[in-house]
């Protein structure tokens, strides 16, 4: 890490259960991503709702939050899209009625964007260096890793 480094900040609402139980018995489930993202959200965040049908309520008014906050909403959903699919600013369907192939989609959507996040993470901390050195640093590249036996022990 580098000082100055603008970081990704990343905030699941799922993680916290307390929380999401006291929202649920004390307010209504449908309020429990919303609430939290009403002392999270800032103008120009990045916001995903994620919903098999596009049509759970506690995902809608989070994405309707977040848009009226000025966050870019992402909608990761399936079948037609349900509601989800006419309100976030990007849409991503999974063809298909069935749940667990839209849910397969789904964690197949959210593996690449972390690698994504990941991979861009890692391009600023290179040119953090680079600018700091005035210029591409001097690495040694790794030698390449050679095999002398196969690794099931068969020739």
């Amino acid at each position: 890490a580098h000082p100055g480094l603008r970081r990704f900040r990343v905030v699941p609402l799922t993680d916290n259960v307390p929380l999401i139980t006291a929202w649920a018995n004390d307010v209504d489930y449908e309020w429990i991503f919303a609430e939290q993202l009403r002392n999270l959200v800032r103008p120009g965040d990045l916001v995903i709702g994620i919903s098999g049908s596009g049509n759970s309520p506690n995902v809608l008014n989070a994405i309707a939050l977040a848009r009226e906050m000025g966050a870019t909403t992402v909608g990761l959903t399936g079948g037609d899209g349900g509601k989800l699919a006419l309100m976030a600013d990007i849409v991503v369907i999974a063809p298909s009625d069935t749940m667990e192939q839209i849910e397969d989609a789904h964690l197949v959507l959210e593996h690449l964007i972390c690698t994504t996040l990941r991979e861009e993470i890692r391009r600023r901390e290179i040119a953090s260096i680079e600018a700091l050195l005035g210029g591409r640093p001097r690495v040694p590249a790794a030698a390449p890793t050679v095999l002398e036996e196969p690794l099931n022990g068969n020739s």
